[in-house]
């Protein structure tokens, strides 16, 4: 079979546009946009070339068609030329407009959530604020760090705390060592902020909030029904109704999210001492 040479250029300008057809949908953002702006560019110096080889020879020559034909026909070339350059400027005027994709990182979420990502996601209020920080526990024997969620709720008025304890030599040594009504006033006297009550116009300080006592402890080890009485009694001490979250927990709230009574949560992590939430 014989395949003239405007055949073959013909074939291969229509496997380039096939694959850079196929390479629009492939390629993410920006290298889509650079074989967009190839295959038209390569279109409109197609078209040129194409008008000038059709001038040359209907007229003969290019020196002819110049000197005759721009004479005769030079309204409907100017329309064709303001027709182009209107098309260029519109897609020019598009690109500039077009808003880029966010390159926020998404979060990834969980049916089965790990006990810190359930510390971090639950118990807020309704309507109110959360102050996120950790506290340090430096005993001769006990070195380690917990983290707490204190959360102010903004219709009651009050502060309510919940603490997240990573896996222990001595879970017991380390709970007793705990004092969250003095992390309560440490935190609540550092971190200030005026707030509304729902409905109203009284304006309210944080730190004029009321600690309602209730404390979530959120931990990895297992603690006997003894010692959650023992723990429960010295936090009462300490003017602290304490609520235990065991990784029992885990498999009551993995119900929920199953049975859609709560959505996934998102996944978080602790890398090198800090929470931070672990992309998708």
């Amino acid at each position: 079979m014989q395949v003239s040479d405007e055949g073959k250029i013909g074939i291969a300008l229509a496997l380039l546009g096939l694959g850079g057809g196929g390479a629009l949908f492939v390629l993410p953002h920006p290298y889509a946009d650079y074989v967009g702006w190839t295959l038209i560019g390569i279109s409109i110096l197609g078209l040129i070339l194409l008008g000038l080889h059709h001038f040359k020879a209907s007229i003969g020559g290019l020196g002819l068609w110049l000197r005759r034909g721009v004479k005769k026909m030079w309204p409907q070339y100017l329309m064709v030329a303001s027709g182009i350059l209107f098309f260029i400027g519109l897609v020019g005027f598009l690109q500039l407009n077009v808003t880029p994709p966010s390159t926020k990182q998404t979060e990834a979420t969980t049916e089965t959530p790990s006990l810190l990502s359930l510390f971090m996601a639950l118990l807020k209020p309704k309507q109110g604020g959360t102050i996120f920080g950790f506290t340090e526990i430096n005993l001769p024997d006990v070195q380690t760090r917990i983290y707490y969620n204190l959360f102010l709720d903004f219709n009651a008025q009050t502060k309510y705390i919940s603490f997240y304890v990573t896996p222990q030599r001595d879970i017991i040594k380390t709970l007793s060592e705990l004092d969250c009504a003095d992390i309560v006033e440490q935190v609540g006297g550092a971190v200030q902020f005026n707030s509304h009550v729902l409905g109203g116009s009284t304006t309210i300080n944080s730190k004029d909030y009321l600690f309602s006592g209730a404390a979530y402890i959120f931990h990895e080890d297992s603690i006997s029904l003894e010692q959650i009485v023992d723990l429960t009694k010295k936090f009462k001490a300490k003017r602290c109704s304490v609520q235990f979250y065991s990784t029992e927990f885990k498999i009551i709230e993995w119900g929920a999210i199953r049975n859609g009574t709560l959505p996934k949560l998102p996944s978080f992590e602790i890398k090198n001492g800090f929470v931070q939430k672990v992309p998708s």
